[in-house]
């Protein structure tokens, strides 16, 4: 059976954060984490919606495991992802513009097999990944889909940026790929060395004429 204790565990692990990362976000000791997950306390009311915001989710599902059902005919409104860092300690984390989120009808998420709770934008920068996706352009990017799928196109953190490559993985590490060098790849790089947050998967891109 599901509790708030295990699901504040599965996201954090399928997010790929550690509790010290979790406890950095909300913010609270990572001691406080570590009793959210074994049960012997839970998140107060006043500190839930900060918990689902560190771990792009709703206070709704953390508290009794479901979202709110959207009809048809209803918008999401999807979050838009950052990079920050943090004063005094040099991590580099992500985190929310409010201003630059964006409406999506809720069955246009469902079609694409996307949940709207894990569903954040990103802005590109960059002609790396053109003609498919332009410098300047928007894409919508699952959450929950962080397992790397050859050839894919992901966005993910490194060297306190946001990138958007297809990935192949490959003998403990990764290879990055542009779109206009696929002939070229980037030298494999190691998962430990360099660091790097997935975010998700790209599944929609958008941009200006």
């Amino acid at each position: 059976m599901s509790t708030i204790h295990k699901r504040i565990k599965d996201l954090r692990e399928k997010l790929g954060l550690s509790m010290e990362q979790l406890a950095e976000r909300v913010p609270v000791s990572w001691q406080t984490v570590q009793q959210w997950e074994n049960g012997k306390t839970a998140p107060k009311r006043a500190r839930l919606e900060a918990v689902a915001k560190a771990l792009n989710t709703t206070s709704e599902y953390l508290a009794v495991g479901a979202a709110k059902h959207l009809g048809a005919d209803e918008f999401v409104a999807v979050r838009h992802l950052g990079v920050r860092l943090s004063a005094g300690h040099g991590k580099t984390f992500l985190s929310e513009d409010e201003k630059s989120r964006l409406l999506f009808r809720a069955d246009f998420l469902r079609t694409a097999g996307v949940s709207p709770e894990q569903t954040v934008s990103v802005s590109v920068k960059g002609a790396g990944m053109e003609p498919l996706i332009p410098d300047g352009a928007t894409v919508l990017v699952n959450r929950a889909a962080t397992s790397i799928i050859n050839g894919q196109v992901y966005a993910f953190l490194q060297n306190d940026e946001v990138r958007v490559k297809r990935l192949h993985r490959g003998n403990g590490g990764f290879i990055t790929r542009s779109e206009n060098g696929v002939g070229k790849p980037d030298p494999r790089q190691d998962f430990e060395d360099s660091k790097i947050e997935i975010i998700g998967r790209v599944f929609w891109v958008g941009f200006r004429l």
